[in-house]
């Protein structure tokens, strides 16, 4: 039986990799007899991920995601995201990868744990704000928990990624997810330390590999 799996926000972000841009080059050309230095727009395909350090542990766990992503034709992971997930992503740039988000894995967009509904887009208010305000006044007591444990109150001021955080892993435990896929590495140690830590397991995609017995796993 597939292993159900729910998708942090970050996992779609490394996991754009073959980005169609243009370079500017200045090339000399004959213009009128005369020879000129014009610009001119070359087409590449830009890896955002080029610019992490390749002996880093992070440039290596993304390097793995696209063999993640196989994991659900291999019927071995099914991967789950929430509606928040796509408002998250929306505002996320650069997300025009030739290999499709996450490389092409399907997944299945999953009901909260409560039901709500607001105007996304074309209302009055910010998307973005709106989530935030939303999540913010969120009053149920497992998601509050959960706030606390991802360490959202920060002071007077409550951090919008680390709320996200903590309704992603609510929707993940009501949909009974084994795991939770996430290069959020600070999440994951601080889930680890918790006493009350999700009823899934924080991993990064090296340990769902190996939880999943898929061998030749390339650790670094």
């Amino acid at each position: 039986m597939a292993a159900k799996v729910y998708l942090d926000t970050n996992v779609y972000k490394f996991s754009a990799t073959q980005l169609r841009r243009f370079r500017v080059e200045m090339r000399e050309v004959n213009w009128g007899g005369r020879k000129q230095m014009l610009p001119l727009h070359v087409p590449v395909i830009v890896d955002p991920n080029d610019r992490i350090d390749e002996a880093s542990v992070l440039r290596t766990e993304v390097n793995l995601l696209a063999e993640v992503a196989g994991l659900a034709q291999r019927g071995l992971a099914t991967f789950l995201i929430s509606i928040e997930t796509q408002v998250e992503l929306s505002g996320i740039p650069n997300l025009d990868s030739q290999t499709g988000y996450f490389y092409g894995a399907p997944r299945t967009i999953v009901q909260p744990p409560v039901r709500y509904s607001r105007i996304l887009y074309g209302g009055p208010e910010d998307p973005m704000e709106a989530q935030y305000r939303f999540l913010r006044e969120l009053d149920n007591d497992r998601f509050l928990e959960l706030r606390r444990i991802c360490g959202a109150q920060q002071g007077k001021e409550v951090n919008r990624n680390q709320l996200l955080d903590a309704f992603h892993l609510w929707c993940a435990e009501y949909h009974d997810c084994e795991y939770f896929l996430s290069l959020d590495f600070k999440l994951g140690r601080m889930m680890a330390k918790a006493k009350k830590r999700p009823q899934c397991r924080v991993v990064r995609p090296s340990e769902l590999l190996s939880a999943l017995a898929v061998p030749k796993i390339a650790l670094g």
